[in-house]
């Protein structure tokens, strides 16, 4: 699963660091170019719950195998469609194969292993999610700068086969899922749903993802602005702090076994809500530093919300935590535009200052949730 994860997050955000470039390429704007990243994670968020039952079927890893496969051979034949709206037509359609990536891997973990692992292997899921995630800001950037932006997302692709071909290599032998149940989505469901407050946990992901999406799709433009010499490498050093995320992704799990996930999970918005404090400040190392805080905050946060989605919903595992999945895409696609756009008409500050109040409403009810700890 650490390999699906940086699968899909190398194919998802390959285009994040070099926005501005195909935006003055393809002759459109800030704003508009970040739909370029959108339209991936809305394809994202359609593709989780169908591709939950079909899973139901066909089996939770053989539905993450054809997904990946075929979202990848999207990715290699993506750079070299002509025009803005066909490539977001592209990306859309790779966005709807992830999404069965996405959707399932924290299912199948929690169906094929006990609670307290399946908790553990979330979060080196995710660590998946952030060593891709690295990789592809990092390398995009560097190779656009070096080859043009269409041949750095070309060898990005060759990454993503490479790492997709590895998958299934390792994967053979595994089972591929017990069949799903046939759960009931009556007024039974939605009231469990309530009761159980998986709900919050559904606030925390479109909020932290989408605060954290946002701010890294409106960053490369900020540091185009700011240090025009430097360019698409600095872009990418900046982006490459996604790093930091490996650690909280790793210890969380940990940390909330022996402390309680609601008292992770303050700690992890402390941390974000002081990063875009900083984030804000006139420097480059405040904003290095604040980019940094921000990150480990919202991989305390993101995993641990991800897990209790699945652990607070044991009769409704696939819904919950596919629905979980659902909400964090549907904040990455809804506030990376909106921050892009109060980017570009009133400035880096008023930018900022959205996402500090979108980040504060997760923190409130991470705050009023009193079953936030792990049992």
């Amino acid at each position: 699963m650490f390999l699906a994860g940086a699968g899909v997050y190398v194919q998802t955000y390959d285009v994040q660091a070099i926005l501005p470039g195909i935006g003055a390429a393809l002759g459109v704007s800030a704003a508009q170019s970040v739909l370029l990243l959108s339209s991936t994670t809305v394809g994202m968020a359609i593709g989780v719950i169908p591709w939950a039952y079909v899973s139901d079927r066909f089996g939770r890893l053989n539905i993450i195998r054809s997904c990946l496969l075929l979202a990848t051979l999207i990715s290699l034949v993506s750079p070299f469609i002509p025009g803005f709206v066909p490539m977001l037509i592209a990306r859309f359609v790779k966005g709807v194969f992830l999404g069965g990536v996405t959707g399932l891997a924290v299912t199948y973990l929690f169906e094929e292993l006990p609670v307290k692992r399946a908790v553990i292997a979330s979060g080196i899921y995710i660590s998946g999610n952030t060593v891709g995630g690295v990789a592809t800001r990092v390398l995009s950037g560097t190779l656009a700068h070096a080859f043009g932006w269409r041949a750095s997302l070309e060898l990005i692709a060759v990454l993503g086969l490479l790492i997709a071909c590895v998958f299934l290599f390792v994967t053979r032998d595994l089972s591929t899922g017990r069949p799903g149940l046939r759960e009931r989505s009556d007024h039974r469901l939605l009231k469990s749903f309530w009761r159980s407050g998986v709900l919050l946990s559904f606030i925390q992901g479109f909020v932290t993802l989408g605060v954290f999406n946002a701010l890294f799709s409106v960053i490369p433009f900020k540091v185009s602005d700011s240090y025009p010499t430097l360019g698409a490498v600095l872009t990418s050093v900046v982006l490459g702090l996604y790093v930091v995320a490996f650690l909280p992704a790793q210890i969380g799990g940990r940390l909330a076994a022996r402390f309680g996930t609601g008292r992770v999970l303050a700690l992890g918005y402390l941390l974000a809500l002081g990063g875009l404090f900083m984030i804000n400040a006139p420097t480059l190392s405040l904003l290095i530093a604040g980019v940094s805080a921000l990150v480990f905050g919202t991989f305390l946060i993101h995993p641990l919300s991800s897990a209790e989605s699945g652990r607070r919903m044991p009769n409704h595992r696939a819904q919950s935590t596919a629905l979980y999945q659902i909400s964090w895409l549907t904040g990455a696609t809804l506030v990376s535009p909106l921050a892009s756009t109060v980017y570009v008409s009133a400035g880096w500050t008023w930018s900022i200052g959205l996402l500090t109040a979108i980040l504060a409403i997760g923190a409130v009810g991470a705050f009023a949730d009193r079953r936030g700890s792990t049992r």
